[in-house]
């Protein structure tokens, strides 16, 4: 008290009077489950497209009418190389407009080589994130040839399993 006395004859010095801050009541009434206010989406995001697409209104058009106002979406990308966090802020029968609220470059969790223990000029095994693990990848056009393994190891078997059947 004997501050905050000090503190106001000092800026009645000064001309001003400063008032004491009001301290905020929230009404039970006001406090929500947030199951009940929100709903939060997540989408797995395929790897040829980037982050700036899911901001587009008509990105959303075959699943818009999943969404209300104040929802939030979390994109997930198969590769790991963001999050991204998105806040609906209004829909349309065939739109959902969103705003971006934050997102994280996780660039260096994209798709990282792991040395599989022997020299392979067709084939490498490559973590892509965690929807899909350890992958058995076809160096000359990058696709996918197996995927979802939860060891290297695992990736490495199906690898020289892979190279056998196509006679390699």
């Amino acid at each position: 008290m004997a501050n905050f006395a000090k503190k106001t004859e000092e800026t009645e010095d000064q001309g001003q009077t400063e008032e004491p801050k009001r301290a905020i009541n929230i009404l039970p009434s006001n406090r929500k489950e947030a199951s009940y206010v929100t709903n939060h989406h997540t989408i797995v995001a395929d790897t040829a497209h980037e982050p700036d697409d899911y901001l587009n209104p008509n990105a959303y058009a075959s699943i818009a009418n999943k969404f209300q106002p104040n929802d939030e979406i979390t994109i997930l990308p198969e590769d790991n190389r963001y999050y991204m966090k998105l806040f609906v802020v209004s829909i349309g029968r065939n739109w959902v407009e969103v705003r971006e609220l934050y997102r994280v470059n996780l660039e260096k969790a994209k798709g990282i080589p792991i040395d599989s223990g022997e020299k392979n000029d067709s084939y490498e095994v490559m973590w892509k994130g965690p929807m899909l693990k350890f992958c058995v990848i076809r160096k000359e056009d990058k696709s996918v040839v197996e995927d979802r393994f939860a060891s290297k190891p695992e990736a490495v078997v199906a690898m020289g399993k892979h190279m056998q059947s196509m006679g390699r």
